[in-house]
C-alpha cells in the first residue's frame, strides 16, 4: 500500500496527526488552518494534503460551514498497523528486544476452547501461523485489560463459515508463559477480534498446560509476548 506522491512522509504525518486526534474511530471535526499549523504547514497545503489522503481511499471527510468532519478509512488504518510491524521489527534489537509481559490469573472458562479448538478452520491455521497442533483446550487467564495487546504486533486468524454457522476472525501472539514456579513454555495467547471480555485471555499450546504444569485456579503465571 502507497502514496503515489513524493510527499510520502508528509502526509503519513497528517495522518498520524488524524490518529492522534482518534479519527481511527469516530468522525473528529477541525479546519484545515487547524491542521496546517499543528503540522506547520499553509491552509492550503492542508488542504491539499486532505484531499490527497482522500484520493488514495485513506481518509473520508465532509466540508462543512464551520470547518471539516474527518474520518480514517480501514485501509488507513491498516497502513498505520503495517507501519507499525515494520518498525516493531527493525528497532528491536535481535536477542536483546524488551518484551511486553503481564501477569494473569488461572481461571476456569466456560468449556468453549474445547471446541473452538475442535474447528479445522481455526486449527489448521494455528499450525501454520504457530508452528504446533494445539491441545483441544485452552488455559484461561484472568487479566486487568487484554485490550493493552491491541498495540502490539499481532497474527489474524482468519474467520469462516461451519455448518452455516459464522465463526469470527482470532487475533494471537507468539509468547512465552511463565508458571508459579519459573517453568516457562513457548505457546500463544489468542483473543477474538470482536469481544466485549476485555478481562480474559486464552493461552494455546500443544500440550494441557494445566496438567503439565500443575496449574489450578488463582496460580500466577506470566505471558511475555515476543
Amino acid at each position: 500500500m502507497r502514496l503515489y506522491s513524493a510527499n510520502f512522509s508528509s502526509l503519513l504525518g497528517m495522518l498520524i496527526s488524524l490518529a492522534k486526534h482518534g479519527a481511527l474511530y469516530r468522525w473528529v471535526e477541525t479546519t484545515t488552518e487547524e491542521l496546517g499549523k499543528e503540522l506547520g504547514i499553509s491552509q492550503q497545503t492542508a488542504s491539499r494534503w486532505l484531499k490527497k489522503l482522500s484520493t488514495n481511499g485513506l481518509i473520508v471527510y465532509k466540508r462543512q460551514i464551520n470547518g471539516t468532519k474527518i474520518q480514517i478509512t480501514p485501509k488507513g488504518k491498516a497502513l498505520l498497523e503495517s507501519l507499525f510491524n515494520e518498525l516493531w521489527i527493525v528497532l528491536r534489537v535481535q536477542g536483546h528486544e524488551e518484551r511486553y509481559q503481564f501477569k494473569g490469573i488461572v481461571t476456569t472458562g466456560l468449556g468453549e476452547g474445547r471446541y473452538y479448538m475442535s474447528l479445522k478452520g481455526y486449527v489448521s491455521q494455528f499450525m501454520s501461523i504457530f508452528g504446533f497442533k494445539p491441545y483441544p483446550g485452552t488455559l484461561n487467564l484472568q487479566v486487568d485489560n487484554a485490550d493493552a495487546l491491541l498495540v502490539y504486533p499481532k497474527e489474524i486468524i482468519s474467520g469462516f463459515t461451519h455448518e452455516g454457522r459464522r465463526f469470527g476472525d482470532v487475533y494471537g501472539w507468539r509468547c512465552v508463559l511463565q508458571t508459579p514456579n519459573g517453568e516457562e513454555t513457548e505457546c500463544a495467547v489468542i483473543r477474538p477480534a470482536r469481544t466485549h471480555h476485555t478481562e480474559v485471555v486464552e493461552i494455546i499450546a500443544k500440550d494441557n498446560l494445566r496438567k503439565k504444569y500443575n496449574l489450578k485456579d488463582g496460580d500466577e503465571c506470566t505471558v511475555k509476548i515476543y
